[in-house]
């Protein structure tokens, strides 16, 4: 009747062993999956930063980008208007000068 207490005992000490070392194996995969992790975490952050800042430069030339048109635009509806201001200067020339001809003509008809 010893032996028996004793066999049960050293299968139940061999059984908890190997609960032991399979624990031990899922603990050591589990570290390694957390560094792992910590590594991708690191790199998505790192991703991240340089998306962001990519949007960032991004967002500024457009912002520059409308300046600059609106700028064109502005200076072609100045120079647009300019343009009809000097047709018009021109247009009045060119009827004062149609006057002092008319004129001329007149006075050397008289």
């Amino acid at each position: 009747m010893d032996t028996h207490p004793d066999v049960a005992s050293q299968k139940e000490l061999s059984r908890l062993q190997e609960d032991r070392q399979r624990l031990q194996e899922r603990l050591e995969a589990l570290e390694k999956k957390n560094v792992e992790l910590k590594q991708s975490e690191e790199k998505v952050k790192g991703a991240n930063s340089e998306l962001c800042t990519k949007m960032r430069e991004m967002i500024q030339e457009l912002d520059q980008e409308k300046q600059e048109a609106a700028q064109r635009l502005v200076c072609g509806q100045e120079m647009k208007q300019e343009e009809q201001e000097a047709a018009q200067r021109l247009v009045c020339g060119f009827v004062v000068v149609r006057y002092v001809n008319v004129c001329v003509l007149a006075s050397l008809e008289r």
